[in-house]
């Protein structure tokens, strides 16, 4: 578990927080709207269906509404044309703001999250300020990794290859006292001739 660590704050005091744990920060879910995908193309090599993605970027200078009404334009006009790119603006317009206000909701769940989890209930009332709130984000936001969380996480996913990485080590350690070495075949298992020298 990381060490709690003593953060001074405004009311000339310190506080104790406690660093987030390695994907503890994945705990607070984002629910990201993405990126804005209007339509959808036929790759001919590959025969698959791709997005397009747009972004304001695409624009160079804000699309003006036409006058007219859009079904006032053939298909095909220039006027068409117009309405369908102030549309598309529109879109991406609206899209973008509710990604906006996503990746708020979304720092002002972490905020709670680290305000309820890596601080204890008294020192959490005497966060008062914004500076006091971003001397407390400063150190819990830096994950740090305790060894027990790296050996548990190899281990559950890298036991076999540990266990080999560690006869390895054991095999090569045992030739080298008996002066000899070890050759591993690329298929990483010992020549077994290098064994019997």
């Amino acid at each position: 578990m990381p060490e709690k660590k003593n953060v001074s704050i405004s009311d000339g005091g310190a506080v104790a927080v406690r660093p987030l744990f390695l994907y503890e920060d994945d705990i607070v879910p984002f629910d990201d709207p993405g990126e804005f995908v209007f339509q959808y193309v036929l790759d001919i090599q590959s025969g698959q269906i791709k997005p397009v993605i747009h972004t304001l970027a695409d624009f160079q200078e804000i699309p003006v509404k036409p006058a007219r009404a859009r079904e006032a334009y053939k298909e095909g006009s220039e006027g068409f044309d117009l309405w369908a790119q102030w549309t598309l603006f529109q879109a991406i317009v609206t899209h973008e703001t509710e990604r906006i206000k996503a990746s708020e909701e979304h720092a002002h769940n972490v905020i709670r999250y680290i305000l309820t989890n890596c601080l204890s209930e008294e020192d959490r009332r005497r966060i008062v300020t914004v500076e006091d709130l971003q001397a407390v984000l400063a150190v819990a936001l830096v994950t740090e990794i305790a060894i027990e969380e790296v050996e548990g996480a190899l281990a559950s996913t890298f036991q076999g290859i540990l266990e080999w990485a560690a006869f390895i080590a054991s095999t090569t350690r045992l030739a080298e006292r008996q002066g000899g070495s070890v050759i591993y075949s690329s298929m990483g298992s010992p020549d077994p001739a290098s064994l019997a020298a």
